[in-house]
Order: C-alpha cells, then sequence, then structure tokens
C-alpha cells in the first residue's frame, strides 16, 4: 500500500546560481534587444513581483515584471530574476518591476503603472 511517508523524501539543495542584472524583454514570447522593447504611452503597465524560499537565503529567489498588452494584441514584457545581492522579499521585488517599467518609457513621455502591491501604491 502507498503512504505519504513513502511519497515525502528529502530534496537536495540546488546550487546557488546569479542571474545577473540582465532585463529580459520579450514581444509575443520573442525576445528582443533592449531598444526594440517600448511601451504605449496610452495603455498602462501592469507590475508584480515575487519571492519563493524567503526563509533560506541559499535558495531564495526574487523576480520582477512589467507587462503591456497594446492596441494591436502584442504582448511586451520586461523581467529579471533579481541579482543575489538584493533583499529577498516580494516588497523588493514588486518595487524592482516599478523600475523595470520605467526603464522603458519614451523620454519625456510618462505612463500609467498598474501595481496590485499595497507598498507600492503607497510609495
Amino acid at each position: 500500500p502507498h503512504s505519504i511517508r513513502t511519497s515525502l523524501h528529502s530534496r537536495p539543495i540546488p546550487a546557488v546560481s546569479n542571474p545577473g542584472d540582465k532585463i529580459r524583454c520579450t514581444i509575443d514570447g520573442q525576445n528582443v534587444e533592449h531598444k526594440d522593447l517600448f511601451w504605449n504611452i496610452d495603455a498602462p503597465v501592469y507590475t508584480d513581483g515575487s519571492c519563493m524560499y524567503v526563509d533560506d537565503v541559499r535558495i531564495a529567489v526574487a523576480s520582477a515584471a512589467a507587462v503591456q498588452i497594446q492596441a494591436d494584441g502584442t504582448k511586451h514584457i520586461a523581467s529579471m530574476a533579481l541579482p543575489q545581492d538584493y533583499p529577498r522579499s516580494a516588497v523588493v521585488a514588486e518595487h524592482a518591476a516599478v523600475f523595470i517599467a520605467g526603464a522603458f518609457v519614451p523620454e519625456g513621455k510618462q505612463i500609467t503603472i498598474c501595481s496590485d502591491c499595497q507598498a507600492v501604491v503607497q510609495g
């Protein structure tokens, strides 16, 4: 007979990787250069951040993204895994997402950013 005990087993801790600080840019799922990603100033940019395994700094990982669906339906996305030397929390990742969104604002223009994080909204 099958038991919970036979299903549970220890997993080895994965090797630590450092993703660097590179922002990944995609349009409709295709990688593009930073210079080719842009936000349409007439549509909102949605941001989100996330963090996993915050209780163990050896394996904690956080990431952030900014997304816009443009009028023609194309999906513009900028995302990154936060570097290992950044604090590991969802709130830090949420704030990083806003900075990522700001990196692709056309010069001299403003965008509307939508965040689901109260700490970001309140500043």
